[in-house]
């Protein structure tokens, strides 16, 4: 509970010489309805255990996101101007300049994480299977990675927990439409059965709607990985 973490001291085991902060608050629309709660979860929390595991000289791994910057900026490299345009790129930004003043903290900025438990996805599975229709985006775009990207990328930082601020992302990204029709092919299902939409013409537009949703990387420690690979295995673990 981060929360609780200002009035409560963390308790590591003796060997414990490194540590992944994957805790917080993810949906950029509550944090947008909750701007106090989240924020004491996803800076207040999460700075307090910060100090903690700076005073005692832990290497940390801090799960940043895209948003971070603007949904108008291009070519977001690990150095690129941070304004972000939701309060959860906010509450991340804030977090990353508080670790960017400290010792032992690295910064792991991802994009759109999908699993096999991602709703979007499963309902179009479902839909797809029974032969119906489904409606996707053609106006809002994606970086898909998998939960298998990001495990292969700790694994490589647990190995060498150099300081540092890194990417991970798919080479490129595209349109939620065109996610549809990959996975419509991945089930041998007509294309006839996806409709394209447009966010920007609906009352609900998303709050994060980027122009680029990819990441660019110059540190050789960052990962891209080429978007046909993650949207094979989105399709193959759903």
């Amino acid at each position: 509970d981060l929360t609780s973490i200002t009035s409560t001291k963390i308790h590591l085991p003796e060997n414990v010489n490194k540590v992944i902060i994957t805790a917080g608050i993810t949906s950029i629309q509550e944090c947008e309805k909750n701007k106090f709660e989240s924020h004491q979860a996803n800076v207040i929390g999460t700075s307090n255990l910060i100090s903690q595991l700076e005073d005692l000289k832990i290497n940390y791994l801090f799960l940043s996101s895209s948003t971070v910057f603007s949904m108008n900026a291009r070519n977001l490299y690990e150095d690129a101007l941070r304004e972000p345009s939701c309060t959860y790129g906010l509450q991340k930004k804030e977090v990353e300049d508080y670790i960017l003043c400290l010792k032992y903290g690295s910064i792991l900025r991802m994009t759109k994480l999908i699993d096999s438990q991602f709703t979007l996805i499963r309902s179009w599975q479902k839909k797809l299977l029974n032969d119906q229709t489904i409606e996707a985006y053609e106006d809002l775009r994606v970086a898909p990675i998998t939960p298998q990207l990001l495990a292969k990328w700790i694994d490589s930082w647990l190995i060498d927990s150099e300081k540092g601020t890194y990417h991970l992302s798919c080479s490129r990204d595209i349109s939620y439409y065109q996610l549809s029709l990959e996975l419509a092919a991945y089930l041998n299902k007509s294309p006839s059965l996806i409709k394209a939409t447009k966010c920007t013409s609906q009352n609900n537009v998303p709050i994060y709607h980027p122009v680029e949703a990819y990441l660019h990387a110059k540190n050789p420690k960052s990962l891209i990985s080429p978007i046909i690979n993650e949207i094979l295995d989105i399709c193959k673990a759903i």
